[in-house]
């Protein structure tokens, strides 16, 4: 049996469709703020089926996955679900980057996958920052982040993969409203490094920006002007860290 369902989030919708015993595993990765809707003639459609021992993933109809381990097809379905709604979101523009607030004033960390955004914004959590995202920055026409509060993705000693954990579970308070932004910060992680940074123009925030702007080739006017916005007034920094906990207190100072 497959569960079928329309939801829309940011404006897009979506028509999902899964086997009814990974409904448990998949629906507390759907879109933060998701609701049903109807299913149209403009309906984007994510499906994962399971057939002759294999996991196979669909998005608008191409295969965009095979597999036999089912924590691998989950992970896909999310990943590709997140991923159709940052490029088509008509009146948002998702930026890869972990975002928190301090005193009404948002920080971001642009940066990809992998690039320790989620340790760097538990940390800032953990000193009573804010939570607005551990992956995306979603901005409004206005370069506004509007909070998209999906759990901190980590990975902890031994761990092969990410866990998903709830933002709660680091004392976060997730934010409730959009925020301007107040300060970007472009960190490389090193293990060994420490923490060290340059003060950056605007144009150059708003090019660093660019290159971790998900729907930039596809709305590349909207994308220009929401960044615009966003880096308008707000310091910006390039630079190294290495602990995380090391660069929690240059971070808050940079929106002092």
């Amino acid at each position: 049996m497959a569960v079928r369902r329309t939801i829309t989030s940011f404006g897009v919708d979506v028509t999902l469709e899964y086997p009814d015993q990974l409904a448990s595993t998949i629906e507390p990765l759907l879109p933060p703020g998701h609701v049903a809707a109807d299913e149209g003639p403009d309906t984007h459609a994510v499906g994962l089926h399971h057939a002759d021992g294999l996991h196979r993933l669909e998005v608008d109809g191409a295969v965009t996955l095979t597999a036999p381990d089912a924590t691998v097809a989950v992970n896909g379905f999310d990943a590709q679900l997140r991923l159709l709604i940052a490029l088509h979101a008509p009146d948002h523009v998702f930026v890869h980057a972990g975002c928190v607030a301090v005193d009404g004033s948002a920080l971001l960390l642009p940066g990809r996958s992998f690039s320790g955004k989620s340790s760097m914004v538990a940390a800032l959590v953990r000193a009573g920052a804010e939570y607005l995202s551990d992956e995306y920055a979603v901005l409004d026409p206005e370069g506004r982040v509007v909070p998209y509060p999906r759990p901190i993705s980590v990975r902890g000693k031994g761990m092969v993969q990410d866990a998903d954990v709830p933002a709660s579970a680091f004392g976060a308070v997730a934010a409730d409203r959009p925020h301007r932004v107040g300060g970007l910060a472009f960190l490389t992680y090193g293990p060994e490094a420490t923490f060290t940074a340059t003060e950056l123009a605007a144009g150059e925030a708003a090019l660093a920006t660019l290159e971790n702007t998900i729907p930039v080739r596809e709305r590349p006017g909207a994308c220009l002007a929401s960044i615009a916005g966003a880096v308008r007034g707000a310091r910006a920094i390039r630079g190294a860290r290495g602990d995380a906990t090391d660069a929690v207190d240059p971070l808050l100072h940079l929106l002092d």
